[in-house]
């Protein structure tokens, strides 16, 4: 059975998740979920352990963004809160963020929803009607790596994986996963099968700065 991290101040939790699903606009009781669980990398593939890093960075741009606002009491109890083991919803977030920067060429985060969504999408995670602790199970279960070669059952499947995705850092899948989705211009383009994943988003016709509009374009 998989664990799940142990917040003691909730209020100060709180604050900083409700921080993490506004910057995705998803307030599914999943995200919860994603946030009370652990990141887990195998330890042969010590490279993923550099992605539970760069996603703990939300972390301090949450303390710059409360900063104006709060007192240095506040600013402390926040950090005594959240220090410790990265959550598998941090990383995630922090995935879709470098998408987005490099789709939109550094510009606004308005990708950042619609990236979220086409990860947990991939997984299945936000099509699953089983039990809390179930889910759990299958959240682990796919973190441990007992998802398909091909990446498929993970955040970034390839239509055409020439390597065991299963033995690649993330960060080679997420790069995979990104060429596959480069036109002949260098355009990123969303696949039909992925756009229901954001059905839900009013932003899903005209959204990011960089294009101006998702592309039309599907493979």
């Amino acid at each position: 059975m998989a664990k799940q991290r142990k917040i003691t101040n909730l209020k100060a939790s709180d604050y900083y998740l409700e921080w993490l699903k506004s910057m995705i606009n998803y307030h599914d009781p999943l995200a919860d979920m994603l946030f009370d669980i652990d990141f887990y990398w195998d330890p042969a593939i010590q490279d993923d352990m550099i992605r539970a890093d760069k996603a703990m960075d939300l972390r301090h741009y949450y303390a710059e963004a409360v900063s104006e606002t709060k007192d240095e009491h506040d600013i402390h109890n926040i950090w005594k809160t959240i220090h410790g083991r990265c959550s598998l919803l941090e990383v995630i977030i922090s995935l879709a963020k470098y998408l987005d920067e490099t789709v939109n060429e550094g510009n606004d985060g308005d990708w950042i929803p619609i990236f979220f969504r086409i990860m947990i999408h991939n997984c299945g995670w936000d099509q699953l009607e089983c039990e809390e602790l179930e889910k759990i199970d299958v959240i682990f279960k796919a973190m441990k790596r007992e998802f398909n070669s091909d990446g498929s059952g993970w955040l970034f499947p390839l239509r055409h994986a020439e390597t065991d995705q299963r033995k690649e850092p993330i960060w080679n899948q997420l790069n995979s996963w990104l060429c596959e989705h480069l036109d002949d211009d260098a355009e990123f383009m969303i696949f039909d099968d992925e756009r229901e994943a954001f059905s839900d988003l009013d932003a899903c016709e005209e959204t990011g700065k960089g294009s101006g509009k998702i592309p039309e374009k599907a493979g």
